[in-house]
């Protein structure tokens, strides 16, 4: 019996593991690497109304099928940012570009307050999320709140250290 349980574990350790590893995001990395992008940017709070059966789903037994990109077309009703905070009507088509990395894929949640940070492109609005978070942060706190504000109003505004 031992002899059994000593091959199983043997055989469980020599097997591939694969992980998903992201490095640590939050509001104030975010809104440091919008605000240094060569990109334009527009930081929102509200909702996004999308179908999500278009969400990327992964087939697990065919993972090499997950798509690196999908785009899913989206209906945003919030506010921008300003220097007075989350205080600007903003309602507007938005391209939701969902990425996956291997067999992990972002996933947003249709009407949940989302904390995001949207490319401005010559052909519309473009919220890129990935499986680590980066651009998009549902249900935000208060605290992620508040440092998105800080950070545009020019006051301290530190990423966390990796």
């Amino acid at each position: 019996m031992i002899r059994i349980l000593a091959l199983i574990l043997a055989a469980a350790a020599a097997s591939p593991v694969s992980a998903l590893s992201c490095i640590p995001t939050d509001v104030t990395r975010s809104y440091s690497d919008a605000a240094t992008s060569d990109k334009l940017y527009v930081v929102l709070l509200g909702r996004y109304d999308f179908d999500t059966r278009e969400l990327p789903k992964t087939d697990w037994d065919h993972q090499e099928n997950t798509p690196q990109s999908t785009l899913i077309a989206a209906r945003f009703n919030g506010h921008s940012l300003s220097r007075t905070g989350f205080k600007t009507p903003f309602e507007s088509d938005i391209t939701i570009n969902v990425q996956c990395f291997g067999p992990w894929c972002a996933s947003l949640k249709r009407n949940a307050q989302i904390l995001s940070f949207v490319e401005k492109t010559n052909t519309g609005y473009v919220l890129s999320t990935s499986p680590c978070g980066d651009f998009a942060f549902q249900n935000p706190t208060e605290d992620q709140i508040e440092q998105a504000i800080a950070c545009h109003r020019g006051q301290r505004c530190d990423a966390s250290p990796l």
